[in-house]
């Protein structure tokens, strides 16, 4: 009897990403659709229309989320400190550029180096607290680091700093098409990185600590640096994603980076899926369908309900997405990559039923 079926015989066979001819074409078509992207926009749906801004803030988004995955998904540290990273990243690269004429393509990863040397400093205290004090912990961090920026005017101060849009090798990226290019080419390399990173002896003991601790460090692993590592690559992503998002928006400032925001990316990782690179994509790709119906909602809401202010049609973005947090968390706490994955499993094993819970 033959078997029957795609089987691993080796190692090396288990970890390649893509395995299959089937994945090989699906991964090469994905590619061709966000090439041709810019060409069949802004792509109808009904009456909601998605532009470019849109993939742009899904793929900052994703970065972002990435480097919160990493810390809190993989290595179990609560964090609330990734927006005052961003904002790191975000300041670091604008004075790079504008202050010392560093080219845009070397001030993107020397700011998130920058961001990451930050990121471990303030994840030290993980040492000695976690859980709900760790979250207290990097609360705190958050207020000091907008503090120093805001009170040190050479940095950017309270009015933040203006930026040009930026160029590589001469070629500036001036409109939302060139932006959207260089945008998504980071955050497949960001992906990439993250997975790689997951999957291997780092991303294993991450996940050992996050599981137990004590027996991680039986086991020989240093909980101290690991824990350091885990926040200064988590620093590192939202450094680059920081940036990312000053330069499009055309300004550093500390308003954009706001603890609120620092709350909404984790209830995006929530929504998603932790401790799973699928689940950053979903949790991003949702929060931002979410934000453009309501915006695109609010308008007519407005028109139709006069007594309705401005102020009121500005919440229901963040009601309904605070609505859909706590939907999932009671429904599907394990977020939407769980449900993709058993999914998955019922058509693998048809027509025979098996549904994983």
């Amino acid at each position: 009897m033959q078997p029957c079926g795609t089987f691993n015989t080796s190692y090396r066979q288990d970890m390649v990403l893509v395995r299959t001819p089937l994945q090989w074409g699906m991964l090469i078509g994905f590619f061709v659709f966000l090439v041709l992207l810019p060409v069949i926009t802004p792509i109808k749906l009904g009456k909601l229309q998605l532009g470019l801004i849109f993939f742009i803030f899904t793929g900052i988004n994703i970065i972002t989320l990435h480097g919160l995955n990493i810390v809190m998904g993989f290595a179990g540290q609560l964090s609330l400190g990734q927006s005052a990273f961003m904002a790191v990243g975000a300041f670091a690269v604008s004075n790079l550029v504008v202050k010392l004429n560093v080219p845009f393509i070397v001030a993107l990863p020397l700011g998130g180096l920058i961001a990451a040397f930050v990121g471990m400093v303030f994840g030290t205290p993980s040492l000695r607290i976690k859980g709900l004090y760790l979250l207290m912990a990097t609360v705190a961090a958050h207020f000091i680091i907008a503090f120093t920026i805001i009170r040190l005017p050479a940095i950017g101060g309270t009015l933040g700093l203006i930026v040009s849009p930026p160029s590589i090798f001469g070629f500036e990226l001036n409109t939302d098409t060139r932006y959207y290019y260089i945008v998504m080419m980071v955050t497949i390399i960001m992906t990439i990185l993250a997975i790689n990173l997951t999957r291997g002896s780092v991303g294993r003991a991450f996940m050992a600590i996050r599981d137990d601790e004590v027996a991680a460090r039986v086991m020989g692993i240093n909980t101290f640096v690991y824990k350091a590592l885990a926040f200064g690559i988590s620093a590192f992503f939202a450094g680059i994603a920081g940036a990312l998002l000053a330069f499009y928006l055309g300004m550093a400032t500390v308003d954009h980076f706001t603890l609120i925001h620092a709350i909404w990316l984790m209830g995006m990782l929530a929504v998603g899926g932790m401790a799973s690179t699928r689940g950053v994509i979903f949790g991003s790709i949702f929060f931002n369908i979410i934000d453009t119906v309501t915006t695109i909602v609010g308008p007519i809401i407005q028109s139709a309900l006069p007594f309705f202010g401005h102020e009121h049609v500005a919440g229901i973005a963040m009601a309904l997405w605070a609505l859909v947090i706590i939907i999932f968390l009671i429904f599907e706490p394990r977020g939407i990559n769980h449900r993709w994955e058993t999914i998955k499993a019922s058509y693998r094993l048809h027509p025979f039923s098996y549904t994983r819970e």
